[in-house]
């Protein structure tokens, strides 16, 4: 893996590149570069990117300024991850003049015991944040690391057991107390114009730290030979030498690019401590973490859709379903008045035949609209037939094709009688007489039938 730390100061840019691929990790290589006040500091850091980078690095770490970040050291009665993160932002309520829902908060576990836990706990304002990471993804660059810088030099110091003095004499650079190897508190002190002042701000820094009056050897990144004399004689020790302090790998790297070597081993995973401001809405997403995020964000929103497109069908059914009821309601009220009893559902056909009945009725009743009418067929039957002819009639008929007539009289002549008197009969034609034949009383029946003439079927 190929991890890039990115060092970004007020006048320089500073760049270290480390292998971990190995059992021990390999400085590839270290650059720094004065700022370019006619290039935006993201055009530069491009440029250097891909003048020093061979290939483009798997992860990368950087820091905001010191003078960005609050933080403070706690120590809690518990231990659990939960409520320390449920913890620490009252903890540094008092400690920002802004509210701290508007900041990023982070931390990191110094020391676990059955009593607790100690912490560094930071905060930054969002704002300073957002623009830290809008410069470098100007750059091309996203890093999954954004560290205070102070903390990445101590990253680099091998494990120890002694008590010391961690001293950064620079721009943003500050001193850690670190007792047997572990960070036990910090200042943050960014470096004056000339090196005596910065010597004697890092003197009372120190001092503030240490309130005892055992001698505490310091260790000088990149200091200058006043700050070392002048801590000598405050703590009675010299300072220690800084290529023993550092691990074999970075110890030939210069000193001024040593900010941005712990960065990248804090990006490899080497170095150790440190804290992390890509957290909440910052937080980092690998590329292919982003990749299945993006297609987890895709899954869910098809989800949805489905989902509100199922529940718009099942309304709309549900709704088609109110307003069919509301139909049925409204023809069961209709129909009841007319076929009252009627079992829901077969209104229609009920009605249909009941239509279907009174239009037969109807046609019998009524004939069509060029027929006459029964009862006025029935008296112009008996109109034609002459009153001196004993006719009976015991049935009469009437269909779609003219009128049928069962009846008796006295005689057959009687028959013929009828006969040739319904031809007259307006429009009737073509009389049939059949089954003529003498009935039990000695009468004479016979059966009639005529058509109706082609005017009148409609």
């Amino acid at each position: 893996m190929l991890a890039l730390g990115i060092d970004l100061t007020r006048g320089a840019i500073a760049l270290a590149l480390v292998e971990a691929s190995g059992r021990a990790p390999r400085l590839v290589g270290s650059w720094r570069e004065g700022r370019d006040a006619d290039r935006t500091v993201a055009g530069q850091l491009r440029d250097l990117v891909d003048r020093h980078c061979p290939q483009r690095p798997d992860t990368v770490a950087t820091a905001l300024p010191g003078a960005a970040v609050s933080h403070r050291v706690l120590r809690l009665p518990f231990s659990d991850a939960g409520r320390l993160a449920a913890t620490v932002p009252f903890e540094l309520e008092s400690l920002v003049p802004f509210d701290v829902e508007s900041g990023v908060i982070t931390f990191s576990v110094l020391e676990r015991d059955a009593a607790g836990a100690t912490v560094l706990a930071a905060i930054a304002q969002r704002r300073d944040v957002q623009r830290h990471l809008e410069v470098l993804a100007e750059a091309g660059i996203d890093p999954a690391i954004v560290d205070v810088g102070l903390l990445s030099g101590v990253a680099l110091l091998r494990p120890r057991s002694t008590d010391l003095l961690f001293v950064e004499p620079r721009e943003d650079g500050g001193i850690c107390l670190l007792r047997s190897g572990s960070l036990a508190a910090l200042r943050i002190v960014d470096g004056a114009d000339d090196d005596a002042t910065t010597a004697r701000e890092l003197r009372w820094a120190a001092l503030a730290l240490v309130d005892e009056d055992q001698p505490l050897p310091p260790l000088l990144l990149a200091a200058p030979a006043d700050t070392g004399r002048l801590f000598g004689q405050t703590f009675g020790t010299e300072p220690l030498a800084l290529a023993g302090e550092l691990p074999a790998w970075c110890a030939g790297a210069p000193v001024a690019h040593l900010r941005a070597v712990g960065l990248a081993a804090r990006a490899s995973g080497t170095g150790a401590g440190g804290l992390n401001f890509r957290t909440g809405e910052f937080g980092y997403h690998a590329p292919s973490e982003e990749a299945h995020r993006q297609l987890r964000i895709a899954g869910v929103l098809g989800a949805a859709v489905v989902v509100l497109a199922l529940a718009s069908f099942v309304a709309a059914i549900g709704a088609r379903r109110a307003e069919l009821a509301a139909h049925r309601a409204e023809v069961t009220r209709a129909v009841s008045g007319v076929l009252p009893g009627a079992a829901p559902g077969t209104e229609r056909t009920r009605l249909e035949g009941a239509i279907d009945g009174l239009e037969a009725r109807r046609k019998v009743l009524g004939g069509g609209s060029n027929r006459p009418g029964t009862l006025d067929l029935l008296r112009s039957i008996k109109e034609a037939v002459p009153e001196q002819v004993p006719v009976t009639v015991d049935d009469f008929a009437i269909d779609d094709d003219g009128v049928r007539l069962h009846a008796r009289t006295d005689s057959y002549e009687s028959v013929d009688v009828v006969k040739r008197s319904l031809q007259a009969v307006p429009g009737l034609f073509d009389p049939e007489v059949k089954d003529v034949k003498a009935g039990v009383d000695g009468r004479i029946e016979f059966r009639i039938g005529l058509r109706f003439t082609p005017e009148t079927r409609s």
